[in-house]
């Protein structure tokens, strides 16, 4: 069992395991940064046990391995809490979605990283490929394409659209932000 000052050494050992190997490498070569973990197991030592692959059936693990770390560095977390006048609140709701890195990217050619990441991450499955499509990827098919109505989707993106058989259909969307919140009702 770990007491307060073995927990905040823990941490702190395992803030400094992300920055030194990098560091010892400098960032002269791309190529000779390391492939960091996006799953792994560490004990009351620190040690760490990384599974081979994608092998993720945690009871492989070896004995005393209880910590488990993991990273998704293609998903984004979306967060709703109910605010008091104060402005404090429980969060009520979270959820996460995944995203197509090359998608992200080749949007990022023309606008921030993070808003293109957001951008790939709400797209419905037709706006994800006409955008795939429309940014030159080797997937995805043209807006307003036979394959564009077949998917039957929609989302903030293209609910506003239109031509969209969803024009006008209640979602989570962009036509649903309030633009005065004086406005809003009680």
């Amino acid at each position: 069992m770990l007491d307060r000052r073995g927990l905040l050494r823990k941490l702190l050992v395992a803030a400094g395991a992300l920055l030194i190997p990098i560091k010892s490498y400098g960032f002269k070569k791309r190529d000779r940064l390391p492939e960091l973990p996006t799953l792994w197991y560490e004990n009351d030592k620190g040690e760490r046990w990384i599974p081979a692959g994608h092998d993720f059936d945690h009871s492989k693990r070896p004995d005393g391995f209880i910590y488990q770390h993991s990273r998704f560095p293609c998903y984004v977390r979306e967060t709703i809490c109910e605010l008091r006048p104060d402005g404090s609140g429980p969060q009520i709701m979270a959820f996460e979605c995944g995203y197509s890195p090359d998608l992200a990217m080749a949007l990022a050619k023309d606008r921030p990283l993070p808003q293109a990441i957001l951008l790939a991450s709400v797209a419905c499955e037709r706006c994800m490929n006409s955008l795939a499509n429309e940014h030159g990827l080797s997937w995805g098919y043209r807006r307003y394409s036979d394959e564009y109505f077949r998917a039957n989707t929609h989302c903030e993106l293209c609910e506003d659209d239109p031509r969209s058989r969803h024009h006008g259909s209640p979602s989570l969307g962009l036509s649903q932000v309030v633009k005065n919140p004086d406005s809003v009702p009680n």
